[in-house]
This record gives C-alpha cells, structure tokens and sequence, in this order.
C-alpha cells in the first residue's frame, strides 16, 4: 500500500514540477523535481524492506534502489543546468554520468540477481549491439539534425548504457517468454526511458525541440520508466 502512495505523491510533484517549469525554471521546478525523483526512490526502497524482512531479493532491490539513487543525482544536475547557466556544461556532464552510473546498476541488477538462468549470448549479444548503436548515434548526429559538440563522447557511452538496458531486459523477457513481472516492468520502463531521452537529445542538441509538448512529454515519459524500473524492485 506505501508503494502506492509513493507512486501518487510522485505524480503530484510531477504535476507541480511541470507546472513551474513552464513558466521557468526556477529553486522552486528543481525542488518539486526532487520530490518527484524521491518518491521513485522511496518505492524502490520499499522493496529492499520487504525482501529483506522475507530473507531473500533484496541484494537485487538494493542494486535497482543504487540505481534509481544515481538517477535522482542526474535529476538534480541537469535541473541545475536550467537554473545555472553560466555552469551547464558541467551540471551537464556531471547529470550524464550519474544516469549512466544508474544503467550500469540497471544491468548489475538483471544479470545477475535475475532469479533465472541466463543464457551469456542473452546477454552479450544485446551489450555488443547496444554498444555499437550507442557510437552509431554519437557519430550520426549531423544526420539526426543533433549537434553534440564536446558531449559526442559521453553521449556515445550513455547512449550505449541506456540501450544496453533496454535490449538486455528484453532478451530476459523473451527467454522466460514474458511471464517475469521483474523483466516486464525493467523492459517496459527501458523503452520508455529510451523515449525520453530521444525527445531530450533534440531539446539539449538540436533546435526548435524545447516547446512545452517536448518537455511534457519527455518529463512523464521520464518518470513513468522510472516508477516502472522502482516496481520492479518491489515484486521479485
């Protein structure tokens, strides 16, 4: 039941960051944007308690709660960005490389403390492809309309991350052919992540793709992965 509520009060900071954060970004946005990214957090934290108190799952809740936690630092940093000006590249950079960090506990976390047999081709064969459409991506910006300047490196790496998750998570799903909640959740919230940060490299890299509809969308699309990927913390 606390899960839920969690779930609710992180819509309702949703709501009210988006809110703000049209008119502007403001102390005001980056704060209801914290409530929203720890009340994911809480949920995920909710599940470490309850797997720890049944003795088992909760090595795999910590490692999604370790990386929910580095999503919530990215949440921060990048928020900065809007705020700070005079210092985004760095709170750029820095929102970068904790969403990263969060992938790579992400993928820790599947491989293995899954509760299944994986297969390695299951898992090599999605990081080999991921890898390889992340530098595609990174070294493809002027087809996509993107200009990533002194970011191409490490867009290339967290493109790579992010991808990693989502094929993985969906090679494990296909494997237990779609009866794992954990899987569902983690694959179902990986898509929506790579949404996300689709809409987002146009806003931060290309131009005319920061319109209110962009940043709406890309903000639930943001937190609905992120609440999906907590849940699954929770059923294991």
């Amino acid at each position: 039941m606390i899960t839920y509520l969690f779930l609710v009060s992180g819509a309702i900071c949703v709501w009210q960051f988006l809110k703000n954060r049209l008119q502007k970004p403001s102390v005001r946005s980056l704060l209801w944007k914290t409530g929203a990214s720890l009340s994911f957090l809480a949920v995920s934290f909710a599940g470490v308690w309850k797997h720890m108190a049944e003795g088992k799952g909760e090595a795999f809740s910590l490692l999604v709660a370790a990386g929910l936690f580095f999503g919530l630092l990215g949440d921060i940093w990048l928020d900065l960005r809007w705020n700070c000006p005079e210092e985004s590249d760095g709170y750029t950079f820095a929102g970068f490389w904790c969403f990263a960090a969060g992938h790579v506990f992400f993928l820790i976390s599947m491989i293995c403390f899954s509760g299944i047999a994986v297969s390695p081709v299951r898992v090599i064969i999605p990081l080999i492809l991921a890898a390889v459409l992340g530098i595609a991506v990174g070294l493809g910006g002027k087809m996509l309309s993107l200009e990533y300047g002194r970011f191409k490196g490490i867009t290339m790496l967290y493109g790579a991350l992010l991808l990693g998750t989502t094929l993985v998570s969906g090679s494990m799903l296909l494997q237990v052919k779609g009866k794992s909640p954990v899987f569902l959740l983690f694959f179902a919230g990986a898509v929506l992540f790579l949404i996300s940060d689709l809409i987002l490299s146009g806003t931060y890299f290309g131009k005319g793709k920061d319109r209110a509809a962009d940043i709406i969308s890309n903000h639930v699309c943001y937190y609905a992965a992120q609440f999906l990927i907590a849940f699954a913390a929770v059923v294991l």
